[in-house]
């Protein structure tokens, strides 16, 4: 065993508690919940539901009036079916309220300040409850390690990260080395990034790679002129955005080893994964109240959460903007946790430049997500150029709008030409869901020229 594997394991679980994220003795705690049955685990739920919503009526602001103006009075939901009285929230809602969203007693509660860049095109900052954060990792690692990994296992990770060398705190920087989690910086896939991450597959032997399915999908292209044959690789678990078939098929015939997709909502405390079986997305019920709104006739319909630990800033049936549908028997795999029969969201294209770099939609949303708009695209007008479309009751400054430009050049090692424009509507799909990034129609073929950069 590795030594700094062996010290990770005996540091980790103290020092993670020491700054309020006992991630460890939440994974006790799940692994304790899976010997509950049925009712038990619905009692369970149907008592921290109606302390949530007892907690929203009398220190959240915002669910007070509207509630209140949607003639809701319940106080403690007796049933699940209660729940569907109350009102739905939105993204742009929650954005618009942000202020009044957050509890009046939160210096009480433990939380953090988070931001999603919104891989649907609609960026959100939010605050997370401490509880909130450590389950969702407990459940996560708990997971993994029924597809081969333990903790202290190196992990390789291929998505964002610090947009600019050297942004990587301190406090970062040791919480990864105690997770044994190594990567690059992955806004962009290009040749230096692939050489990069493959040199850390081959120093650490990680037995998961974590990561954006289209960016692994694109070191994999890499991997075939080279020794593809990592020993230590257990599987892949995608974040981020949807596994398209061909990029499942890719990976798993490139690397040898089983994708086990991975769905989430960091915001509204939503996390789901893979078993062996590949028939849906198992997720905590005991993190969530996961419901399917205005299904259609395929059962598909709009992602509403009920996040049962986030008192900080709440999500009562919040929806993501990503749609659904739910499995409607007990996997056949005999885990107690309900299947997410498959999902419809967090779709764009991967952009290709004349160098051979990629740019696609999850790296995007770390460059959004700190900015106050309403919703972006990225729209590629040709081989060398792009089009920001961004929406928003303001223009940015200059010096964002400058930043946006620097860091996608930065990643693409390409001049790229970048226009910004502010309309007043985004392009959406026959859906009406948004289409985050693009290629426009038609984009003409890459020329000589083109390919050398001239």
């Amino acid at each position: 065993m590795k030594i700094a594997s062996r010290i990770s394991r005996v540091l980790a679980p103290t020092a993670f508690k020491i700054v309020g994220s006992d991630i460890f003795g939440f994974w006790r705690w799940i692994e304790y919940t899976e010997t509950w049955d049925r009712q038990r685990r619905d009692e369970w739920r149907l008592q921290r539901l109606g302390d949530l919503v007892e907690h929203c009526w009398e220190n959240v602001p915002f669910y007070r009036e509207f509630w209140s103006d949607h003639g809701v009075k319940i106080r403690r939901p007796r049933s699940f079916e209660e729940l569907t009285q109350f009102p739905t929230v939105n993204r742009d809602i929650f954005r618009e309220q942000r202020q009044r969203v957050t509890a009046e007693n939160l210096r009480a509660i433990p939380h953090k300040n988070e931001s999603t860049g919104g891989t649907t095109g609609s960026p959100l900052q939010y605050k997370q409850d401490l509880s909130a954060h450590s389950l969702r990792y407990a459940f996560a690692w708990h997971w993994w390690r029924s597809i081969g990994y333990r903790f202290g296992d190196d992990v390789c990770t291929i998505m964002g990260g610090s947009l600019q060398p050297g942004q990587a705190s301190l406090k970062n920087r040791v919480r990864q080395w105690l997770s044994r989690y190594h990567g690059v910086s992955c806004l962009s896939m290009n040749q230096h990034v692939a050489k990069a991450c493959y040199a850390v597959i081959r120093q650490y032997q990680p037995s998961i790679i974590y990561g954006y399915p289209s960016m692994i999908a694109e070191f994999c292209e890499y991997v075939e002129k080279r020794d593809s044959v990592f020993g230590s690789l257990r599987a892949v678990v995608p974040t981020a955005e949807m596994l398209l078939p061909h990029y499942r098929h890719k990976i798993e015939q490139t690397l040898g080893v089983p994708v086990f997709d991975n769905y989430g909502c960091n915001d509204g405390g939503l996390l789901s994964i893979e078993c062996e079986l590949h028939q849906g997305f198992h997720h905590n019920d005991l993190e969530s109240i996961i419901e399917v709104n205005s299904p259609d006739d395929a059962g598909i319909g709009r992602c509403t959460i009920t996040n049962l630990w986030n008192r900080s800033m709440p999500f009562v049936r919040y929806e993501n903007g990503d749609l659904i549908a739910l499995g409607q028997s007990k996997c056949s795999c005999g885990r107690v946790y309900p299947l997410i029969r498959c999902v419809d969201g967090r779709t764009g294209d991967v952009l290709r430049f004349p160098n051979g770099a990629t740019l696609g939609p999850p790296g995007l949303t770390l460059i959004f997500k700190e900015f106050p708009i309403d919703a972006w695209q990225v729209v590629q007008m040709g081989p060398s150029a792009l089009e920001i479309r961004i929406k928003s009751k303001q223009r940015l400054d200059a010096e964002k709008e400058e930043y946006i430009g620097k860091v996608i050049r930065q990643h693409l090692d390409l001049d790229v030409a970048i226009k910004i424009h502010y309309p007043a509507q985004l392009a959406t799909t026959s859906r009406g869901k948004l289409r985050p990034v693009f290629v426009a129609t038609p984009v003409k073929e890459l020329t000589a020229a083109d390919a050398s950069g001239k």
